[in-house]
C-alpha cells in the first residue's frame, strides 16, 4: 500500500511540517493541569485549542466536539498532501482506529443523564459520543461516499485498521482508504493514569511498558490519517509484518510497547512517541515519523536510541534508508520510482 498523502494534529502543532518542526528541535515541555486528588500539576501532552479552529474545514462542524475535529483535520490533510482529486468518491473508503473513542463526551453525556434524566438530555451530545461519529463527520466534511469503519481496540487499533485497508484494496472494494488514528485525553482518563501510572516529569524521563523498571509516562493526544492506495510503482509503501522479509535499517518502538525486539541488539532501535506523550494509537504517529524519514532521508536526533548506539551518531545519520520497521508489526519501504 502506497502512502499518498499523511496528515497529522497533536501537541506540537498540525502538519507535516509541525511534525518535521519538533522531529528537528525536540521535546517541548507538555503542559500542566490541573487533576482530582492530585497536590501538584499533572503533565499532558494535549492538542492547543487555536489548532482546531480552521473555519474552512470545520465550518460546518461547530457542535462537534475536539475527538471528531482532530480527526477530521487530519483526514482533511492527509487527503490535501496527497494533491489527489475524488474522481470517484463511492471508491475511497474511510477506516479509523482508536481505544477510547470520544470518551470525553461519552462522560458528559453519562453525567447529563445523572443530572436532568432520560429525558433531559442534550441529542447533539449523544450522537457525538458514539465512535462512529467521527468516521461520519470525516465523510461528510471530504464528501466520501465509499465505506466507512471505526475500529475500537485497547491492541494495536492501528495495526487492525490497516490490515482491514489492506483487504478492501486487495479485493478491489476501494480504490483509495483514509486510514487513521486518533485519542484524546480527558480528565477521567487523566485521573485514571495518575492513580494507576507512574508519571513522568519530563519527556526525557519517560519509559515504555517493557522497561524492566514499570512504564513511566506523560498522557498525551493525537490523531494521523494517511491515504493509502494499491499503487506500488515507487514512494513509501506500507507492508505488515510477513515473514523472509529482509531486515530493516531501523527499528521503531512505542512507548506502547510491551515488550522489545529481540532484534534491537543488532539493528539500530529508536523511539520518538515521547515527542506526543503516551497513547495507544501511538503507533500510528511512529510510521507517520518513519514515513517521513524515508523521504527525507534523515534520522532526526529527537529521537532515543534504545540499544548499543548510545545516540544518534554522524555514522548513523549518513546512512540510506530503505526499510523502517515499526513496532515489529508495520514495515514502510521506500522504492524507487518506476522508469
Amino acid at each position: 500500500m502506497k502512502i499518498c498523502g499523511t496528515g497529522t494534529v497533536c501537541a506540537h502543532g498540525r502538519g507535516m511540517a509541525a511534525l518535521e518542526s519538533v522531529l528537528t528541535s525536540g521535546a517541548v515541555p507538555p503542559s500542566q493541569i490541573a487533576v482530582p486528588f492530585r497536590d501538584v500539576p499533572f503533565p499532558v501532552y494535549a492538542v492547543a485549542p487555536e489548532i482546531l479552529k480552521d473555519r474552512t474545514v470545520l465550518g460546518e462542524m461547530r457542535r462537534a466536539d475536539r475527538f471528531s475535529k482532530m480527526a477530521t483535520l487530519a483526514a482533511y490533510d492527509a487527503m490535501a498532501e496527497s494533491g489527489a482529486t475524488l474522481e470517484n468518491p463511492e471508491r475511497v473508503g474511510i477506516i479509523f482506529a482508536t481505544a477510547f473513542g470520544p470518551h470525553n463526551t461519552t462522560f458528559s453525556f453519562l453525567d447529563d443523564i445523572l443530572n436532568y434524566g432520560d429525558a433531559g438530555v442534550s441529542p447533539t451530545i449523544f450522537s457525538n459520543s458514539v465512535h462512529n461519529a467521527a468516521v461520519s463527520y470525516i465523510s461528510h466534511t471530504l464528501k466520501i461516499k465509499g465505506p466507512t469503519w471505526t475500529i475500537t481496540s485497547f491492541h494495536d487499533p492501528f495495526q487492525q485498521a490497516l490490515l482491514l485497508a489492506q483487504v478492501w484494496l486487495d479485493e478491489g472494494r476501494c480504490d483509495q482508504v483514509l486510514v487513521g488514528a486518533g485519542d484524546e485525553c480527558g480528565m477521567v482518563l487523566n485521573y485514571v493514569c495518575s492513580q494507576k501510572l507512574a508519571i513522568a516529569e519530563t519527556a526525557a524521563q519517560m519509559r515504555p511498558f517493557f522497561n524492566t523498571a514499570g512504564p513511566a509516562v506523560i498522557p498525551g493526544e493525537l490523531s494521523v490519517f494517511f491515504l493509502l492506495s494499491r499503487d506500488t510503482s515507487g514512494g513509501v509503501q506500507i507492508i505488515l509484518r510477513q515473514k523472509d522479509l529482509p531486515a530493516p535499517d531501523l527499528l521503531i518502538v512505542d512507548f506502547e510497547s510491551r515488550q522489545l525486539d529481540l532484534r534491537s541488539a543488532q539493528i539500530p532501535t529508536g523511539c520518538w512517541s515521547h515527542l506526543i506523550g503516551a497513547t495507544p494509537v501511538s503507533t500510528a504517529f511512529s510510521c507517520a515519523v518513519a514515513g517521513l524519514m524515508l523521504q527525507r532521508q534523515k534520522v532526526y536526533c529527537a529521537g532515543n536510541l534504545l540499544n548499543g548506539y548510545g545516540g544518534i551518531n554522524s555514522d548513523f545519520l549518513s546512512v540510506r534508508l530503505q526499510r523502517i520497521e515499526c513496532n515489529g508489526k508495520i514495515g514502510l519501504y521506500k522504492l524507487e520510482e518506476a522508469v
